[in-house]
């Protein structure tokens, strides 16, 4: 069979031969020529991109190169850039900050301008509208208003010492008083002085001065309302200003003005219309200043306690918490012998002050106040160590209170507490006869309360013969003399045996004064007439039931009737009212010793030592005790500190029957 020419195809590779009969092999080799072609067609084509391939990466990486290096260039300057950016941010914050800054500050100053505006209170005297031919002398408007001025803050001055806190006036701060001179055209100055008028409540002065047919007349102004008018010689000019200052002042500070006239002389009549117009229809929060204004004006011209404790009740039910109405009120009832509702008082008073929550009296004397209210406090239950500590503490400070009144508790206190010699040091020290009837009947009292306690009955009734001047013109002095020296009286002249004279002295005594009801109680046990002292020792524990006294004195009473078991009942009375009243104690020790049970007396002489050190009876009998008891030794010590102390001529006779005792004091 002849061969078949080869085919060949547009692409130049020979046909496959196909068919049945084509040979494998044949196949094998056409495909292996066919794929080397292209192989190599494609390599070719590919190493041609290969190069451009590597020349573009070359050129890349001069392009990357020079764009390092221009970076590398540029660096230092952008650094400096954003510095310079970042300190521009800076500069920009600073200067808006300041701009805040200066903003709030504006704000803050307008705004205390404005609240300090609205906040005035104070009395502004303007310049005063004069004659030109006065004005020529000197007398402008502007030396008027000073005048005033000078004439107004003299009585603010005069009225220092008044415990009264000035934020609690209701017509402006009490020392705030300026003189204001107008300015032209618009200021600061006159910006402010529209903002206290718009905003604030100042009480502003204003007035003129101009000639009559007969001299001059001199009218003042107070915020708009209609005016008072002075007249007289043009010589007289300084008092019509006066009489101007005194106008200012009763309209604006009504109660320092009262208190001004009060220290006046000759000037009740004034001070007692300027308080009664005060309390009657004065504004809400004065009305009960008028009250203590009212009081202390009756007290100050002799008038009587009790009508005064009316006035400061009724000052009390309008403020209850007002300390200076709570220590006047509880003072006087004290005076005139209520004792227990004296004590309740100042046991409201106590708290205010000690909580600093006192808003009606001056910071600076509440120190004061307190501690002579807890010493009364004290003094009232007994504790009268305690009382004298308090009481040295106030006077101490000087801040507040009747001082005469605090040394006349002082040495009460002291000559309670049987320290004879040290109350008596006090008396003179701290008492005198000056000041008013009241102070004056004050000193004499303290004179009597040593005496009561020396058990010096004569010198006593010597002594009370110095007040009845004093009881001639002023109630007050009548009605303290029944509570506080007509019972040490009465009691003195039983104990001279002149009963009848005693009684006589009891009679005028007010049925609520609780020491006056166990004197009478007193009294009557010394005439024998039992029933009859415990009928009024009964009224004395029902008048005073807090108070540890009138058990007490009927304990000894009991004790000296022979009935020590009865005593005993009444001193436990008397020391669960008043721990630490050494009297009670002291009786009890006594009572156990009548009954034989001197090991138990030593124990409650022990324990009145601790609140009476220095009281001679109290070492006396703790000595007998212990003598009693079998301990020569610890007598002979007690007996020795007796010796040293204060004692009646009776205790200094008893300490003489006893051996090897020291010599007794005063001899």
């Amino acid at each position: 069979m002849a061969e078949q020419a080869e085919d060949t195809g547009a692409s130049g590779v020979a046909a496959l031969p196909r068919g049945p009969g084509a040979d494998p092999m044949a196949m094998a080799l056409a495909i292996e020529g066919a794929s080397v072609g292209k192989a190599d067609r494609y390599l070719d084509e590919h190493t041609a991109l290969a190069g451009d391939q590597r020349t573009l990466i070359a050129n890349q990486n001069r392009v990357l190169h020079l764009q390092a290096e221009e970076m590398r260039a540029e660096e230092p300057y952008k650094l400096s850039h954003f510095r310079l950016r970042r300190f521009s941010d800076w500069a920009k914050a600073a200067f808006e900050f300041s701009l805040g800054i200066l903003a709030l500050a504006l704000v803050a100053g307008v705004s205390a301008l404005a609240w300090n505006a609205a906040h005035s209170d104070g009395v502004v005297i303007e310049s005063f509208a004069v004659p030109p031919d006065m004005a020529a002398k000197g007398l402008s408007g502007q030396v008027i208003a000073s005048q005033t001025l000078d004439k107004l803050a003299a009585i603010i001055i005069s009225t220092n010492g008044s415990v009264r806190a000035a934020k609690t006036y209701s017509n402006g701060a009490s020392d705030d008083i300026k003189v204001e001179i107008p300015e032209t055209g618009v200021s600061v100055g006159e910006a402010y002085r529209f903002l206290k008028t718009w905003l604030g409540h100042e009480t502003r002065i204003s007035g003129e001065v101009w000639r009559t047919a007969s001299g001059i007349a001199v009218t003042a102004r107070i915020s708009g309302q209609e005016g008072a008018t002075f007249t007289g010689a043009e010589a007289d000019l300084p008092a019509l200003v006066g009489k101007v200052a005194e106008h200012i002042a009763r309209q604006t500070q009504p109660y320092r003005f009262g208190v001004y006239l009060l220290r006046s002389q000759n000037r009740s009549a004034d001070t007692l219309a300027v308080f009664q117009e005060l309390a009657t229809s004065g504004p809400a929060q004065e009305r009960p200043w008028g009250y203590v204004g009212w009081a202390n004006s009756v007290r100050a011209s002799g008038g009587s306690t009790v009508y005064g404790v009316s006035l400061l009740r009724q000052a009390l039910v309008l403020q209850p918490d007002n300390v200076l109405v709570l220590n006047n009120l509880s003072g006087a009832l004290h005076g005139i012998g209520h004792f227990e509702e004296s004590l309740h008082l100042r046991e409201k008073e106590l708290p205010i002050l000690s909580g600093g929550a006192s808003q009606s009296v001056d910071a600076n004397v509440v120190p004061s106040y307190r501690q002579s209210t807890q010493a009364y406090i004290h003094g009232d239950k007994g504790a009268l160590r305690e009382a004298v500590q308090e009481m040295r503490g106030a006077l101490s400070l000087r801040g507040g209170g009747n001082t005469a009144e605090q040394y006349y508790f002082l040495v009460n206190s002291m000559a309670a507490l049987h320290e004879v010699e040290s109350a008596r040091f006090a008396q003179v020290d701290g008492l005198s006869q000056s000041g008013t009837a009241a102070n004056a009947s004050q000193a004499i009292s303290a004179r009597l309360a040593v005496d009561h306690e020396a058990q010096d009955w004569t010198a006593l009734l010597t002594h009370a013969k110095a007040l009845d001047p004093l009881l001639v013109s002023s109630a007050a002095a009548r009605e303290l003399f029944l509570a506080r020296d007509a019972p040490r009286i009465a009691l003195a002249q039983a104990k001279l045996g002149n009963l009848t004279a005693a009684e006589t002295s009891l009679k005028p005594m007010s049925a609520g004064c609780y020491p006056c009801l166990i004197a009478r109680a007193q009294v009557a046990e010394l005439q024998g007439q039992h029933a009859r002292a415990h009928f009024w020792f009964t009224r004395a524990t029902e008048a005073g039931p807090s108070l540890p006294f009138a058990f007490e004195a009927e304990g000894r009473s009991l004790l000296a009737r022979g009935k020590p078991d009865d005593a005993i009942a009444q001193f436990i009375l008397s020391n669960k009212k008043g721990p630490h009243f050494a009297d009670a104690l002291e009786g009890w020790g006594e009572a156990l010793m009548a009954k034989n049970q001197s090991h138990l007396a030593v124990a409650k002489f022990a324990e009145a030592e601790k609140y009476a050190p220095n009281w001679g009876r109290l070492h006396l009998k703790w000595g007998e005790a212990l003598v009693y008891a079998g301990k020569a030794d610890e007598a002979k010590a007690q007996f020795a500190r007796a010796a040293t102390l204060d004692l009646t001529p009776a205790e200094k006779s008893e300490l003489a029957r006893f051996p090897d005792t020291t010599r007794h004091k005063g001899e």
